[in-house]
Protein backbone atom coordinates (compact mmCIF):
# COMPACT_ATOMS: atom_id res chain seq x y z
CA UNK A 1 0.00 0.00 0.00
CA UNK A 2 1.34 3.46 -1.02
CA UNK A 3 -0.34 6.94 -0.40
CA UNK A 4 0.10 10.51 -1.82
CA UNK A 5 -1.84 14.08 -1.80
CA UNK A 6 -5.23 13.58 -4.18
CA UNK A 7 -4.21 16.49 -6.44
CA UNK A 8 -0.46 16.72 -6.25
CA UNK A 9 0.77 17.77 -9.68
CA UNK A 10 3.36 15.32 -10.05
CA UNK A 11 1.98 12.47 -8.08
CA UNK A 12 4.67 10.66 -5.44
CA UNK A 13 3.71 7.66 -4.26
CA UNK A 14 5.31 6.44 -0.74
CA UNK A 15 4.47 5.09 2.47
CA UNK A 16 4.01 7.86 4.47
CA UNK A 17 2.46 11.83 2.93
CA UNK A 18 2.50 14.95 4.96
CA UNK A 19 -0.51 16.55 4.56
CA UNK A 20 -2.81 19.98 6.19
CA UNK A 21 -6.39 19.88 7.97
CA UNK A 22 -8.87 19.42 5.46
CA UNK A 23 -6.64 18.34 2.57
CA UNK A 24 -7.46 15.07 0.62
CA UNK A 25 -5.25 11.77 -0.12
CA UNK A 26 -5.00 9.10 -2.07
CA UNK A 27 -4.44 5.45 -1.49
CA UNK A 28 -3.31 2.64 -3.85
CA UNK A 29 -2.88 -1.08 -2.98
CA UNK A 30 -1.26 -3.28 -5.34
CA UNK A 31 -2.09 -7.17 -5.10
CA UNK A 32 0.10 -9.82 -7.28
CA UNK A 33 -0.83 -13.71 -6.78
CA UNK A 34 3.13 -14.82 -6.92
CA UNK A 35 2.26 -18.53 -6.20
CA UNK A 36 1.74 -20.98 -8.40
CA UNK A 37 -2.23 -21.95 -6.95
CA UNK A 38 -5.04 -19.56 -7.19
CA UNK A 39 -5.86 -17.16 -4.82
CA UNK A 40 -9.76 -17.56 -3.89
CA UNK A 41 -12.17 -15.44 -2.57
CA UNK A 42 -9.63 -12.79 -1.73
CA UNK A 43 -10.99 -10.24 0.70
CA UNK A 44 -9.57 -6.73 1.46
CA UNK A 45 -10.50 -4.53 4.42
CA UNK A 46 -8.92 -0.84 5.10
CA UNK A 47 -9.30 0.14 8.62
CA UNK A 48 -9.33 3.90 8.80
CA UNK A 49 -8.24 5.80 11.69
CA UNK A 50 -10.31 8.07 13.30
CA UNK A 51 -9.39 11.27 11.95
CA UNK A 52 -9.24 10.57 8.05
CA UNK A 53 -12.54 10.05 6.10
CA UNK A 54 -13.32 7.87 3.52
CA UNK A 55 -14.66 9.62 0.24
CA UNK A 56 -17.82 7.67 -0.82
CA UNK A 57 -17.71 6.25 -4.26
CA UNK A 58 -13.72 6.72 -4.69
CA UNK A 59 -12.61 2.76 -4.31
CA UNK A 60 -11.61 1.75 -7.78
CA UNK A 61 -10.14 -1.51 -9.32
CA UNK A 62 -8.16 -2.28 -12.02
CA UNK A 63 -7.57 -5.44 -13.20
CA UNK A 64 -7.61 -7.53 -16.70
CA UNK A 65 -10.78 -7.40 -16.33
CA UNK A 66 -11.19 -3.95 -15.91
CA UNK A 67 -8.30 -1.92 -17.53
CA UNK A 68 -10.68 1.29 -17.51
CA UNK A 69 -11.38 0.38 -14.00
CA UNK A 70 -14.79 0.25 -12.29
CA UNK A 71 -16.25 1.19 -8.87
CA UNK A 72 -15.10 -1.12 -6.11
CA UNK A 73 -17.71 -0.95 -3.16
CA UNK A 74 -17.61 1.24 -0.51
CA UNK A 75 -17.60 -2.06 1.76
CA UNK A 76 -13.86 -2.01 1.95
CA UNK A 77 -13.61 0.30 4.75
CA UNK A 78 -16.48 -1.63 6.83
CA UNK A 79 -15.82 -4.89 9.01
CA UNK A 80 -16.09 -7.66 6.31
CA UNK A 81 -14.43 -5.90 3.74
CA UNK A 82 -15.03 -6.75 0.03
CA UNK A 83 -14.30 -10.03 -1.60
CA UNK A 84 -12.53 -9.18 -4.65
CA UNK A 85 -12.63 -12.64 -5.73
CA UNK A 86 -10.68 -15.12 -7.54
CA UNK A 87 -6.70 -14.51 -8.59
CA UNK A 88 -4.44 -16.55 -10.91
CA UNK A 89 -1.07 -17.18 -10.78
CA UNK A 90 0.81 -13.82 -11.86
CA UNK A 91 -2.75 -12.03 -11.75
CA UNK A 92 -2.14 -8.50 -10.42
CA UNK A 93 -4.72 -5.80 -9.92
CA UNK A 94 -4.70 -2.15 -8.71
CA UNK A 95 -7.30 -0.26 -5.77
CA UNK A 96 -7.23 3.31 -5.34
CA UNK A 97 -9.46 4.89 -2.74
CA UNK A 98 -9.50 8.82 -1.24
CA UNK A 99 -9.94 10.14 2.21
CA UNK A 100 -10.28 13.52 3.19
CA UNK A 101 -8.26 14.85 6.73
CA UNK A 102 -9.96 16.35 9.60
CA UNK A 103 -10.27 19.50 10.15
CA UNK A 104 -8.22 19.41 13.28
CA UNK A 105 -8.57 21.87 16.67
CA UNK A 106 -5.37 20.71 17.97
CA UNK A 107 -2.12 22.41 18.40
CA UNK A 108 -0.60 19.04 17.91
CA UNK A 109 0.92 17.53 14.51
CA UNK A 110 -1.02 13.75 14.50
CA UNK A 111 0.19 10.40 13.18
CA UNK A 112 -2.99 8.79 11.57
CA UNK A 113 -1.67 4.76 10.33
CA UNK A 114 -4.28 3.73 7.85
CA UNK A 115 -3.89 -0.43 7.77
CA UNK A 116 -5.43 -2.82 4.88
CA UNK A 117 -5.58 -6.60 5.67
CA UNK A 118 -6.25 -9.60 2.82
CA UNK A 119 -7.07 -12.47 3.45
CA UNK A 120 -8.22 -15.94 1.15
CA UNK A 121 -5.54 -17.65 -1.29
CA UNK A 122 -2.87 -19.06 1.27
CA UNK A 123 -3.54 -16.84 4.40
CA UNK A 124 -3.67 -13.49 5.74
CA UNK A 125 -1.42 -9.97 5.13
CA UNK A 126 -1.37 -6.54 6.57
CA UNK A 127 0.17 -3.72 5.55
CA UNK A 128 0.03 -0.03 6.49
CA UNK A 129 0.96 3.99 5.51
CA UNK A 130 0.98 6.86 7.43
CA UNK A 131 -0.65 10.12 6.88
CA UNK A 132 1.32 13.09 8.53
CA UNK A 133 -1.03 16.27 9.32
CA UNK A 134 0.64 18.95 10.49
CA UNK A 135 -1.11 21.01 13.02
CA UNK A 136 0.34 24.74 12.30
CA UNK A 137 -0.53 24.37 8.80
CA UNK A 138 -3.92 25.43 7.73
Amino acid sequence: MEVRKKDESEPKWADKVYAVPGECVRFRIGIRNMSSEMFRNLTLRNILPTGLSYINGSAQIYNAKHPQGVTLSDNIITDMGVNIGDYAPGANEWIYFDVATSKMTSSRNIIYRNVIQACGGYGEKEQSVDVLVDACET
